[in-house]
Protein backbone atom coordinates (compact mmCIF):
# COMPACT_ATOMS: atom_id res chain seq x y z
CA UNK A 1 0.00 0.00 0.00
CA UNK A 2 1.25 3.47 -0.89
CA UNK A 3 2.08 5.81 1.99
CA UNK A 4 -0.54 8.37 0.95
CA UNK A 5 -3.21 5.67 1.05
CA UNK A 6 -2.10 4.83 4.59
CA UNK A 7 -2.19 8.48 5.66
CA UNK A 8 -5.63 8.91 4.10
CA UNK A 9 -6.92 5.95 6.12
CA UNK A 10 -5.53 7.29 9.38
CA UNK A 11 -7.68 9.25 11.81
CA UNK A 12 -4.64 10.23 13.85
CA UNK A 13 -1.04 11.02 12.92
CA UNK A 14 1.48 10.37 15.70
CA UNK A 15 4.89 11.98 15.24
CA UNK A 16 8.32 11.46 16.74
CA UNK A 17 10.44 14.63 17.08
CA UNK A 18 14.19 13.91 16.69
CA UNK A 19 14.93 13.20 13.05
CA UNK A 20 11.24 13.29 12.15
CA UNK A 21 9.94 16.82 12.72
CA UNK A 22 13.13 18.37 14.08
CA UNK A 23 16.82 18.01 13.11
CA UNK A 24 18.81 15.67 15.34
CA UNK A 25 21.53 18.29 15.83
CA UNK A 26 19.05 20.74 17.32
CA UNK A 27 18.16 18.24 20.04
CA UNK A 28 21.54 16.61 20.62
CA UNK A 29 23.68 19.71 20.30
CA UNK A 30 21.64 22.84 20.94
CA UNK A 31 19.19 21.56 23.57
CA UNK A 32 21.40 18.99 25.28
CA UNK A 33 24.33 21.39 25.56
CA UNK A 34 22.08 24.13 26.88
CA UNK A 35 20.76 21.85 29.63
CA UNK A 36 24.28 20.81 30.62
CA UNK A 37 25.52 24.40 30.73
CA UNK A 38 22.69 25.39 33.09
CA UNK A 39 22.33 22.17 35.11
CA UNK A 40 24.47 23.18 38.11
CA UNK A 41 22.79 26.53 38.56
CA UNK A 42 19.28 25.18 38.04
CA UNK A 43 19.53 22.32 40.53
CA UNK A 44 21.28 24.47 43.11
CA UNK A 45 18.66 27.22 42.89
CA UNK A 46 15.53 25.09 42.52
CA UNK A 47 16.12 21.97 44.63
CA UNK A 48 13.48 23.09 47.14
CA UNK A 49 10.74 23.06 44.52
CA UNK A 50 8.58 19.97 44.93
CA UNK A 51 8.84 18.75 41.32
CA UNK A 52 12.61 19.25 41.22
CA UNK A 53 13.11 17.54 44.59
CA UNK A 54 11.06 14.58 43.35
CA UNK A 55 13.13 14.36 40.17
CA UNK A 56 16.35 14.39 42.23
CA UNK A 57 14.95 11.58 44.40
CA UNK A 58 14.25 9.53 41.28
CA UNK A 59 17.73 10.29 39.98
CA UNK A 60 19.16 8.87 43.23
CA UNK A 61 17.17 5.68 42.72
CA UNK A 62 18.50 5.33 39.17
CA UNK A 63 22.02 6.02 40.38
CA UNK A 64 21.71 3.15 42.87
CA UNK A 65 20.44 0.89 40.08
CA UNK A 66 23.33 1.88 37.82
CA UNK A 67 25.78 1.24 40.66
CA UNK A 68 24.40 -2.28 41.06
CA UNK A 69 25.19 -2.81 37.38
CA UNK A 70 28.80 -1.78 38.11
CA UNK A 71 28.73 1.10 35.66
CA UNK A 72 31.56 3.62 35.80
CA UNK A 73 29.64 6.41 37.50
CA UNK A 74 30.59 9.83 38.79
CA UNK A 75 30.69 9.85 42.59
CA UNK A 76 27.55 10.80 44.56
CA UNK A 77 28.01 12.43 47.97
CA UNK A 78 25.95 11.31 50.95
CA UNK A 79 22.33 12.44 50.72
CA UNK A 80 22.89 14.77 53.66
CA UNK A 81 26.34 15.91 52.61
CA UNK A 82 27.25 19.37 51.30
CA UNK A 83 28.03 17.99 47.83
CA UNK A 84 24.62 16.36 47.37
CA UNK A 85 23.21 18.81 44.85
CA UNK A 86 26.48 19.00 42.94
CA UNK A 87 26.43 15.21 42.71
CA UNK A 88 22.88 15.26 41.36
CA UNK A 89 23.94 17.76 38.72
CA UNK A 90 27.07 15.84 37.75
CA UNK A 91 25.14 12.59 37.42
CA UNK A 92 22.46 14.37 35.36
CA UNK A 93 25.08 15.65 32.92
CA UNK A 94 26.56 12.14 32.77
CA UNK A 95 23.12 10.85 31.77
CA UNK A 96 22.70 13.61 29.16
CA UNK A 97 25.97 12.54 27.52
CA UNK A 98 24.54 9.03 27.21
CA UNK A 99 21.22 10.19 25.77
CA UNK A 100 19.36 8.73 28.72
CA UNK A 101 15.58 8.55 28.38
CA UNK A 102 15.08 8.66 32.17
CA UNK A 103 11.86 10.58 32.89
CA UNK A 104 13.28 12.44 35.89
CA UNK A 105 16.21 13.71 33.80
CA UNK A 106 13.90 14.69 30.96
CA UNK A 107 11.71 16.61 33.39
CA UNK A 108 14.66 18.62 34.72
CA UNK A 109 15.89 19.26 31.19
CA UNK A 110 12.41 20.42 30.23
CA UNK A 111 12.32 22.92 33.09
CA UNK A 112 15.73 24.27 32.11
CA UNK A 113 14.65 24.59 28.49
CA UNK A 114 11.42 26.28 29.56
CA UNK A 115 13.48 29.06 31.09
CA UNK A 116 15.68 29.22 28.01
CA UNK A 117 12.74 29.53 25.64
CA UNK A 118 11.02 32.07 27.89
CA UNK A 119 14.14 34.26 27.99
CA UNK A 120 14.66 34.04 24.24
CA UNK A 121 17.91 32.11 24.65
CA UNK A 122 16.35 29.20 22.78
CA UNK A 123 14.06 29.03 19.77
CA UNK A 124 12.21 25.99 18.46
CA UNK A 125 13.19 24.39 15.17
CA UNK A 126 11.44 22.09 12.72
CA UNK A 127 12.17 20.87 9.20
CA UNK A 128 10.93 23.20 6.46
CA UNK A 129 8.19 20.82 5.31
CA UNK A 130 6.64 20.37 8.76
CA UNK A 131 4.50 23.54 9.13
CA UNK A 132 2.71 23.01 5.81
CA UNK A 133 2.22 19.30 6.56
CA UNK A 134 0.67 20.04 9.96
CA UNK A 135 -1.67 22.61 8.43
CA UNK A 136 -2.61 20.27 5.59
CA UNK A 137 -3.31 17.30 7.86
CA UNK A 138 -5.48 19.38 10.18
CA UNK A 139 -7.38 20.73 7.16
CA UNK A 140 -8.24 17.16 6.25
CA UNK A 141 -9.44 16.41 9.77
CA UNK A 142 -6.49 14.44 11.07
CA UNK A 143 -5.81 14.42 14.82
CA UNK A 144 -2.08 15.22 15.19
CA UNK A 145 -0.12 14.15 18.28
CA UNK A 146 3.52 14.03 19.33
CA UNK A 147 5.30 11.14 21.07
CA UNK A 148 8.90 11.81 22.07
CA UNK A 149 11.42 10.85 24.74
CA UNK A 150 11.72 14.54 25.64
CA UNK A 151 9.37 15.79 28.34
CA UNK A 152 5.94 17.13 27.42
CA UNK A 153 7.17 20.56 28.51
CA UNK A 154 10.10 20.51 26.09
CA UNK A 155 7.98 19.15 23.25
CA UNK A 156 5.52 22.03 23.52
CA UNK A 157 8.33 24.57 23.68
CA UNK A 158 9.87 23.31 20.43
CA UNK A 159 6.59 23.79 18.56
CA UNK A 160 5.42 27.02 20.17
CA UNK A 161 8.60 29.03 19.51
CA UNK A 162 9.53 28.27 15.90
CA UNK A 163 10.56 31.10 13.52
CA UNK A 164 7.25 30.50 11.74
CA UNK A 165 5.24 30.99 14.91
CA UNK A 166 3.29 28.74 17.23
CA UNK A 167 2.76 25.38 15.52
CA UNK A 168 1.28 23.76 18.62
CA UNK A 169 -2.15 24.97 17.48
CA UNK A 170 -2.19 22.02 15.09
CA UNK A 171 -1.30 19.46 17.79
CA UNK A 172 -3.92 18.05 20.16
CA UNK A 173 -1.73 15.97 22.51
CA UNK A 174 1.90 15.53 23.56
CA UNK A 175 3.06 12.17 24.95
CA UNK A 176 6.39 11.51 26.67
CA UNK A 177 7.98 8.53 28.43
CA UNK A 178 5.56 8.80 31.33
CA UNK A 179 3.23 6.78 29.14
CA UNK A 180 5.99 4.22 28.59
CA UNK A 181 9.07 3.47 26.53
CA UNK A 182 8.88 4.12 22.81
CA UNK A 183 10.15 0.60 22.22
CA UNK A 184 7.32 -0.97 24.26
CA UNK A 185 4.17 -1.93 22.36
CA UNK A 186 2.00 -1.23 25.39
CA UNK A 187 2.92 2.46 25.17
CA UNK A 188 1.20 2.74 21.81
CA UNK A 189 -1.84 0.85 23.08
CA UNK A 190 -2.10 3.36 25.94
CA UNK A 191 -1.88 6.27 23.52
CA UNK A 192 -4.65 4.78 21.37
CA UNK A 193 -6.81 4.16 24.43
CA UNK A 194 -6.27 7.72 25.67
CA UNK A 195 -7.64 8.99 22.35
CA UNK A 196 -10.43 6.36 22.28
CA UNK A 197 -9.23 5.22 18.88
CA UNK A 198 -8.48 1.72 17.59
CA UNK A 199 -4.71 1.35 17.07
CA UNK A 200 -5.33 0.49 13.42
CA UNK A 201 -6.59 4.05 12.81
CA UNK A 202 -3.28 5.64 13.87
CA UNK A 203 -0.11 6.06 11.83
CA UNK A 204 3.18 6.60 13.66
CA UNK A 205 6.11 8.31 11.92
CA UNK A 206 9.60 7.84 13.37
CA UNK A 207 13.19 7.56 12.18
CA UNK A 208 13.86 4.61 14.54
CA UNK A 209 12.90 1.14 13.21
CA UNK A 210 12.78 -0.36 16.73
CA UNK A 211 10.10 2.16 17.70
CA UNK A 212 8.13 1.38 14.57
CA UNK A 213 8.36 -2.33 15.33
CA UNK A 214 6.80 -1.73 18.75
CA UNK A 215 4.04 0.40 17.21
CA UNK A 216 3.40 -2.21 14.53
CA UNK A 217 3.01 -4.93 17.17
CA UNK A 218 0.44 -2.73 18.90
CA UNK A 219 -1.54 -2.59 15.67
CA UNK A 220 -0.62 0.91 14.47
CA UNK A 221 0.19 1.79 10.89
CA UNK A 222 3.78 3.01 10.50
CA UNK A 223 6.06 5.10 8.33
CA UNK A 224 9.85 5.25 8.53
CA UNK A 225 11.24 8.78 8.17
CA UNK A 226 14.66 8.68 6.53
CA UNK A 227 15.52 12.28 5.82
CA UNK A 228 19.25 11.64 5.49
CA UNK A 229 18.87 8.40 3.52
CA UNK A 230 20.74 6.40 6.13
CA UNK A 231 21.42 2.68 6.09
CA UNK A 232 19.29 1.34 8.93
CA UNK A 233 18.89 -2.32 9.89
CA UNK A 234 15.24 -3.31 9.66
CA UNK A 235 14.19 -0.47 7.36
CA UNK A 236 13.01 -2.91 4.70
CA UNK A 237 10.05 -3.80 6.94
CA UNK A 238 8.52 -0.33 6.66
CA UNK A 239 7.17 2.10 4.11
CA UNK A 240 9.78 4.86 3.97
CA UNK A 241 9.51 8.61 3.36
CA UNK A 242 12.24 11.24 3.11
CA UNK A 243 9.96 14.08 4.19
CA UNK A 244 6.36 15.22 4.43
CA UNK A 245 6.11 17.47 1.35
CA UNK A 246 3.77 15.18 -0.58
CA UNK A 247 1.83 13.56 2.25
Amino acid sequence: MMINDIVNRAKMILLDIEGTTTPMDFVHKTLFNYSKEHMDEFIQNNSDAKEVAESIRQLMEQYAEDARKHLELPSWSDVHGPGYLKSASTYSKWLVDRDSKLSSLKHIQGLIWERGFSSGGLKGKVYDDVPAALERWRKFGKDICIYSSGSEISQKLIFTTTPLGDLSRYISSFFDTRIGSKRDSDSYRRIAASKTLPPSSIIFFSDVPEELEAADKAGLMTGLVDREKKIMPGREKFVTVTGFENL
